[in-house]
């Protein structure tokens, strides 16, 4: 009897629904078709039922890369124009991996190599390819912390501290800064694209071309404002300077490693 009772407790087994499609279509995901436009998207609800991918596409253009930290920490969505990818890794992480995937480029020495273009310390450096760019929303090291696109910005609403961004392809996103900071580092962005993008492309390419047309950026109300007057010529800097002066940052962190990793040597055999 007693072992009869023990079978009728086996809880029976079901085959768990099909998972959906690695990078499925925006349009296919309630939580983005269905909501106002002007309702920022509920990353939970968008992502809860995409499997995990192992890295991004760095060769497609990213709208932006946006912490999910659900249901562990370092889970980030990837949003391009008409598909997302859902990747097991940090925010800050796939950032830099563009970078280095794209440019072959380490962020502290593009960091480096870009504030002494810029003859100024930026606090928040914008990540750059000669494609596109991204902003941080804030510190580079927090979790919470997005990476958008600044060329794909149709609209921004702002009530008190928070925003939201509409981006070229209706997605919507809310962020917890006002719209100057934002523009703010909108145009640091483009600046950084425009550089990156000079060294490698800029053939037949007038003085007088505006920035707008030639970073190839969506024509909104927003980067028309932000980009109005700037031309080609106005770019920081001359061309080949990014590719003279990075090797010579790297460099000098060469030899700053090496000289820390004697002294530490030296110090543990004392």
């Amino acid at each position: 009897m007693k072992h009869a009772n023990k079978h009728r407790l086996i809880k029976r087994k079901k085959v768990p629904n099909p998972r959906m499609d690695y990078r499925p279509r925006l349009e296919s995901l309630a939580a983005y078709s269905l909501v106002n436009p002007l309702t920022p998207i509920d990353i939970i609800q968008l992502t809860k039922d995409i499997p995990l991918s192992a890295q991004a596409d760095y060769f497609e253009e990213i709208y932006a890369i946006i912490p999910v930290n659900f249901p562990t920490w370092g889970i980030s969505c990837v949003l391009y124009r008409e598909t997302i990818l859902l990747v097991e890794q940090s925010a800050q992480q796939i950032a830099f991996n563009l970078l280095e995937a794209v440019e072959h480029l380490d962020y502290q020495i593009y960091k480096k190599t870009l504030n002494y273009l810029f003859n100024a310390e930026l606090r928040m450096t914008p990540i750059a390819t000669r494609n596109f760019s991204l902003f941080p929303t804030g510190g580079i090291t927090l979790e919470t912390t997005m990476w958008i696109n600044p060329g794909r910005i149709e609209t921004i609403f702002t009530q008190k501290k928070q925003s939201i961004v509409c981006l070229e392809n209706l997605f919507t996103i809310l962020i917890d800064r006002h719209e100057r900071a934002i523009k703010k580092r909108m145009c640091q962005a483009f600046w950084a694209h425009a550089i990156l993008k000079r060294e490698h492309d800029n053939q037949g390419t007038k003085s007088t071309t505006s920035l707008l047309e030639f970073l190839n950026i969506t024509s909104s109300t927003e980067t028309r404002d932000l980009l109005k007057n700037r031309e080609f010529q106005h770019i920081p800097s001359y061309k080949n300077d990014f590719f003279k002066y990075y090797p010579m940052f790297n460099n000098k962190k060469i030899e700053a490693d090496a000289i820390k990793a004697y002294c530490n040597k030296y110090d543990f055999e004392e």
